[in-house]
């Protein structure tokens, strides 16, 4: 009995031994590795695709210094690790071209030396029972490749983080920028016509020209172009030019408006420009109507009644808030929501021999009339019959690739 006794002791105590070899084992092998499991719905804590190519093309070292404060705000915090945590993953999928170095700002000369490096201090309030105070905080990056360097003076907001690290990078690697054309033909938007903030954001990564559609065709190199909003129709010359710009393969961003809008008498009307009889052909169809979703942005409305002006805020049926967003796509895996103004269902045919992924849907609340040529967008209009429109969700952003027809 009593060898038993000792038996099982000793057997527990090598189980112990054993188990905690192992424990020592596993942190000897993965003390240098950083290894964690993303469980989120979108992988929003896993590298994209694009950003692991990015990285692969790095030849030399590239230094990122991440400034920050010893004390910040929990929001700021948490983007700090957040930060930390994701560059961690950029350093190993670089195979070792990435170097980073983790600076805590703690004193007036890791302010300078910071403040020379392009971070900027944000004052913020600090309240607790006993006081309220402003204090200063420093959470930015500087990347430097080679003699080329790009900054984010403060981190304010992570949602699009990967996003723009990237982008950065790609910047600082490619010896020179992705060249994008604009297209101007029939009153198109040029990057000079679009927000500012969007056009420093395109113009960062790449090299902008104007273009017209004759000049994209003729260009011996395959280069992205962009249409934006024609809104006159276009000549047979120039759809002959579109669609052998597409039929040679070039890549082309297209945001077509089916409809005129005039604010004056909420009214909307055809915006005929040609472009549909090349995408019919091919069995693609952006339906000539206006699409209404109870998901939709709020908007104030002034009206006069006698002597007096009184404000309303209405929420507007054709400003769609889109949440269904296809975050497999690298460009909008961090976006959740984009209010799009006056848009149009598109439809693919199932004998057409080009496939649609779908980008971005509306709601299940969202309605579209039957197909005509004036629209009435009055916010206060009742003659919408819910129970004669087609109903949602529908696809209003999608990428179309496939052989496509003269």
């Amino acid at each position: 009995m009593e060898s038993k006794i000792k038996k099982t002791s000793l057997n527990k105590t090598l189980n112990i031994v054993i188990i905690f070899f192992i424990i020592v084992l596993l942190n000897f092998i993965f003390y240098k590795i950083n290894f964690r499991v993303d469980i989120t719905e979108n992988k929003i804590f896993s590298l994209s695709k694009g950003t692991k190519k990015i990285l692969s093309k790095i030849k030399e070292n590239l230094f990122i210094e991440v400034y920050y404060s010893k004390e910040l705000p929990v929001q700021y915090l948490n983007s700090k690790n957040y930060v930390l945590s994701l560059l961690k993953d950029y350093k190993t999928y670089s195979n070792g071209k990435i170097k980073i170095s983790n600076i805590v700002v703690d004193s007036e000369e890791g302010r300078k030396k910071a403040i020379q490096n392009g971070i900027s201090p944000v004052r913020f309030d600090i309240i607790s029972k006993e006081k309220f105070e402003q204090q200063e905080g420093f959470l930015g990056i500087k990347i430097k490749y080679l003699d080329r360097t790009e900054v984010f003076p403060f981190i304010q907001d992570i949602s699009n983080f990967e996003y723009d690290m990237s982008s950065k990078i790609k910047n600082l690697v490619n010896e020179r920028k992705q060249k994008v054309f604009f297209i101007n033909n029939a009153n198109a938007l040029t990057h000079y016509k679009i927000d500012p903030e969007v056009r420093e954001r395109i113009s960062a990564n790449n090299d902008i020209q104007i273009a017209s559609l004759e000049e994209v065709y003729k260009s011996s190199e395959n280069i992205p172009a962009v249409f934006i909003g024609p809104s006159t129709e276009l000549s047979e010359e120039e759809l002959f030019y579109l669609e052998q710009i597409i039929l040679k393969g070039n890549r082309l961003f297209l945001a077509l408006d089916r409809k005129n809008i005039n604010f004056e008498s909420f009214f909307a009307r055809d915006n005929y420009t040609g472009i549909d009889k090349f995408l019919k052909v091919n069995g693609i169809n952006i339906k000539n109507t206006l699409i209404s979703d109870r998901n939709s942005q709020p908007i104030q409305i002034a009206a006069r009644q006698g002597p007096f002006i009184i404000t309303n805020i209405v929420k507007y049926p054709y400003l769609v808030i889109a949440m269904d967003i296809d975050k497999n796509n690298p460009a909008l895996r961090e976006i959740n929501a984009l209010t799009l103004p006056f848009i149009s269902p598109i439809e693919v045919s199932s004998a057409s021999k080009v496939s649609m992924i779908p980008l971005i849907k509306t709601s299940k609340y969202s309605y579209a009339r039957q197909e005509n040529s004036y629209t009435n967008i009055n916010p206060f209009s009742e003659d919408m019959d819910i129970d004669k429109m087609e109903k949602g969700p529908f696809v209003v952003s999608a990428i179309l690739k496939g052989k496509f027809s003269s």
